[in-house]
């Protein structure tokens, strides 16, 4: 029996991506690159995911690889049915808004808001790990079209929540929130709530086809908010904490719903 061979294209940021190469088998062969790397690569793969490109450096160029990489590649299963530089852009905050508002934080362009929020919080639309996050709109650099702004919110907590094939895991991280002198650090391993549970269980209805998804959750005293959706999030310090294999897990769960012509 041949082996079914895995692609897992990311960046040298992504401190999670290495966790799927110890799921290597007798039967499945696991294969990490970079995203620079993309236009060499000419051999055929059974499963191809396209981690997250923004934790690095990024341009143009390297979304109109993915195009082209998806051209010669077709045939391919390609994990969160993302294939193209479009489908890449969910993480883009302001689309995030359009698709999830009623979930979110009233969310304004920079470069159209006519009145700034009393307290505002700015954020790059594509950016990771809290990078571009601003709470005084003279500090952004750049085009101000590449930046939201939200009014701050009160947060009790805050929360990461992963959903792995269509379902919320039972444990979720509880955070540390983003602060003007202090980065958002994961605190510690709690069950999952049924309040949290339900509010995304009920944003999941809107992103069908994911099959990994991190929600960043804030507790506030008008209820939970959604922060922002993360696809292929990052999951080293969550299976520290919970001992959670969610790499084996993504695997057997792709591996099990595809019929391979083996």
């Amino acid at each position: 029996m041949s082996k079914t061979s895995w692609l897992i294209v990311t960046t040298s940021s992504d401190h999670s991506a290495g966790l799927f190469l110890s799921h290597t088998a007798a039967n499945r062969a696991i294969e990490l690159v970079n995203y620079r790397d993309m236009p060499k690569i000419d051999r055929l793969y059974d499963i191809v995911y396209l981690r997250d490109p923004f934790t690095d450096v990024w341009d143009m160029t390297t979304l109109r690889s993915v195009d082209d990489f998806a051209e010669r590649h077709p045939n391919a299963y390609y994990v969160d049915k993302a294939k193209t530089s479009d489908d890449l852009l969910i993480e883009d905050k302001w689309r995030q808004y359009l698709q999830l508002g009623a979930y979110m934080p009233h969310t304004q362009l920079l470069s159209e808001v006519k009145e700034l929020p009393v307290q505002p919080i700015i954020k790059k639309r594509i950016s990771a790990r809290a990078r571009d996050v601003y709470f005084d709109p003279d500090d952004v650099q750049g085009d101000r079209a590449n930046y939201i702004t939200q009014p701050l919110i009160a947060i009790i907590e805050e929360y990461r929540v992963y959903a792995l094939g269509g379902e919320v895991l039972p444990q979720m991280v509880r955070r540390s929130s983003k602060t003007p002198t202090s980065k958002i650090k994961a605190v510690e391993a709690v069950p999952l709530s049924a309040l949290v549970g339900d509010f995304c269980k009920n944003i999941l209805k809107n992103l069908p086809g994911y099959d990994l998804l991190g929600f960043d959750v804030a507790i506030t005293p008008e209820g939970p908010i959604l922060i922002e959706v993360n696809r292929s999030p990052q999951f080293a310090r969550f299976m520290e904490m919970t001992r959670c294999d969610i790499a084996g897990q993504l695997i057997d769960s792709i591996e099990q719903g595809i019929d391979f012509m083996h």
